[in-house]
């Protein structure tokens, strides 16, 4: 089961993956304006 989620080939991981690195950025994002301002 370790294998299966390692395997860069599944793209449930990887649609997964994207999905967090994008609401990573997004907050990073909103925490840079909120400084800013």
């Amino acid at each position: 089961m370790i294998e299966l989620g390692m395997r860069p080939s599944v793209p449930k991981s990887g649609k997964l993956l994207q999905i967090v690195y994008a609401c990573v950025r997004m907050r990073t994002e909103y925490e840079v304006k909120t400084k800013n301002s």
